[in-house]
């Protein structure tokens, strides 16, 4: 059925239509035809409407939660950019091995110069280069038996070492040393006069090892030796010459900021051939065949001083006992002498 115009429906649908707003009747169903389509058109357009808002409002619900389900756990939104802090683009990501995560501040190196001739010194103090010298004063005691002279006594004399030398910061050096003594005894054979000396050119490389030192060495040795009997007018005199090989040690058991305390020790054994040149005595003749061994062994302490801007100078004072005992081949037995003293050492190795 269809009407002619709005009032005829209105009469239709809305008995009430004095009363009932003109909405409510719009809303009531009826049958469509084409003088219906603007309603309809009406209708689909509110539709449409209702259809975006819906949308707009999905879309508004679900975008906070697509963020939030994006999010870290404990990550917290930032709202305010000035306050945000420095985020590298790298975050999240392993960075390779040369990849920098921020600013970081690094101190300028500080530049050195390098240094001008040897350093102060290696692993012990005293490993440098100096010319060494040394004086020994040594209250020494000689031994004869008895059965060449009769009775020998412990009077002693003063004997006198002497050395010098050059010893490069490498532990290679050289040095002379010279000793010398002199003793004369009431015997029963009258008064005799005993005097022995040494001469040694040495060559030798001395080891450090941690605070220790070990030298080890040879060399020339040349020796000395009279027997003068001044009551008889008689002597007999030996020059000889030869090698020679020692050793010497040093370890300090008290160590000071500037100065050492240790024990030292040293060895030599020298074989010497030589001459003998006889003036009457009875116990020997001349003869150019003589073979002599020495052999010295010393032992005791050392107190050294370093000194100097790089305190690779010092001075040292030893007090060591030392025995000597040589024998000849062509000397009867009981006139091998032997030497007993104490050695007082000052040294100086600058």
């Amino acid at each position: 059925m269809c009407w002619k115009d709005a009032s005829d429906k209105a009469r239709l649908n809305c008995p009430s239509a004095a009363t009932a707003s003109s909405t409510a009747c719009l809303a009531a169903p009826a049958p469509l035809c084409y003088h219906s389509l603007p309603n309809f058109v009406g209708r689909l357009y509110f539709a449409v409407q209702r259809m975006h808002c819906r949308t707009i409002l999905a879309l508004g619900l679900f975008l906070p939660i697509g963020a939030s389900v994006r999010a870290e756990p404990g990550e917290v939104a930032i709202t305010d950019q000035d306050s945000a802090p420095w985020r590298s683009p790298m975050d999240g990501f392993a960075p390779p091995a040369t990849a920098v995560s921020g600013p970081k501040y690094v101190p300028p190196v500080q530049e050195h110069s390098e240094p001008i001739g040897e350093p102060p010194w290696g692993e012990s103090p005293y490993r440098s280069s100096a010319w060494r010298f040394g004086i020994d004063l040594i209250p020494t005691v000689s031994h004869v038996s008895e059965g060449g002279f009769g009775k020998w006594s412990d009077n002693g004399s003063l004997a006198i070492r002497l050395n010098l030398g050059y010893e490069g910061c490498d532990g290679f050096g050289t040095r002379v040393q010279f000793w010398g003594f002199g003793d004369r005894q009431n015997t029963l054979a009258g008064d005799v006069e005993l005097n022995a000396s040494t001469f040694y050119w040495d060559f030798y490389k001395r080891f450090y090892v941690e605070n220790a030192e070990l030298l080890l060495g040879g060399g020339l040795a040349g020796a000395g030796l009279e027997y003068d009997l001044q009551s008889l007018g008689e002597r007999a005199e030996l020059s000889s010459g030869g090698l020679s090989i020692f050793g010497e040690g040093f370890y300090p058991f008290l160590r000071f900021a500037k100065m050492d305390i240790g024990s030292i020790g040293r060895a030599r054994f020298a074989l010497l051939s030589g001459e003998w040149d006889d003036h009457g005595t009875p116990f020997i003749g001349d003869t150019d065949q003589d073979m002599m061994t020495i052999i010295e062994l010393a032992w005791g302490l050392e107190f050294r001083h370093r000194f100097g801007r790089r305190e690779d100078k010092y001075w040292y004072i030893d007090i060591v006992p030392e025995f000597q005992r040589w024998e000849s081949a062509s000397l009867p037995g009981v006139f091998d002498p032997g030497f007993e003293g104490t050695s007082i050492n000052f040294g100086l190795a600058w």
